[in-house]
């Protein structure tokens, strides 16, 4: 993180920050915590909107590990969009030992519920439950600043 200055071209030339946010598993195995502070340092060095470029997870552990990418999502208002990629991975087939990559969100109805939430808190704004429900309620409360505001997506 601390050589990225050196391949900045300027606030001029970036709107935005890309990053990946994959727990490939296995012996990569990240939890959502491994990654919030290099999006926070992220955001605080260069002081731009980030967005994740592309997001997945391994089938074991994917229920926690999408619910607290949910958490983190609501406490990052600065996130502005969220790509979740199912397609398969580069990254896991030269790896040896990654975890299993190859299931789809679609069929497993835990996991849509989630990642419905997450979409769901993107277009309208985060649960504003006084438990802190984030298992994929269905009844969304629009939280102004949210990580639901892509105007920066819409030119």
């Amino acid at each position: 993180m601390r050589n990225l200055r050196l391949y900045w071209p300027g606030n001029k030339y970036v709107d935005a920050l890309g990053s990946t946010v994959i727990n490939f598993g296995g012996k990569k195995l990240y939890a959502i915590s491994d990654f919030e502070p290099r999006l926070r340092a992220l955001h605080r060095q260069f002081h731009k909107p980030l967005l994740i470029t592309e997001t997945n997870t391994q089938y074991g552990g994917r229920v926690r590990w999408l619910r607290d990418f949910r958490q983190m999502l609501r406490r990052t208002p600065w996130i502005k969009a969220v790509a979740w990629s199912q397609l398969p991975s580069r990254g896991a087939a030269q790896m040896r030992q990654a975890g299993d990559l190859h299931w789809d969100v679609q069929r497993d109805a835990a996991s849509a519920a989630v990642l419905r939430g997450i979409i769901r808190d993107g277009l309208e704004g985060p649960e504003a439950s006084p438990q802190g429900n984030v298992t994929g309620g269905d009844s969304p409360t629009r939280i102004p600043g949210s990580f639901a505001d892509t105007s920066i997506l819409h030119r």
